[in-house]
């Protein structure tokens, strides 16, 4: 998945979030601070029970547009 793709799936909003497996799941693959990707990918990957979606929903809606722009320019 795009960055690109996943701000869209954040534009869809926290509700699209918990009710789509899939916009979760694609939303969560985008953070901020590039040593944490790698952790946090695979813990939703690999359906670890320490995802906390909240976490995940709130970190994707803030960073991912910045992440976004920070790697066009």
């Amino acid at each position: 998945m795009t960055l690109e793709e996943t701000c869209q799936l954040t534009r869809r909003g926290r509700e699209a979030y918990d009710s789509d497996i899939a916009v979760a799941r694609g939303a969560s693959t985008t953070s901020s601070a590039w040593c944490l990707i790698t952790g946090t990918r695979n813990r939703i990957a690999h359906n670890y029970r320490s995802a906390d979606d909240d976490f995940v929903s709130e970190a994707v809606e803030r960073y991912a547009p910045e992440l976004r722009d920070a790697l066009q320019a």
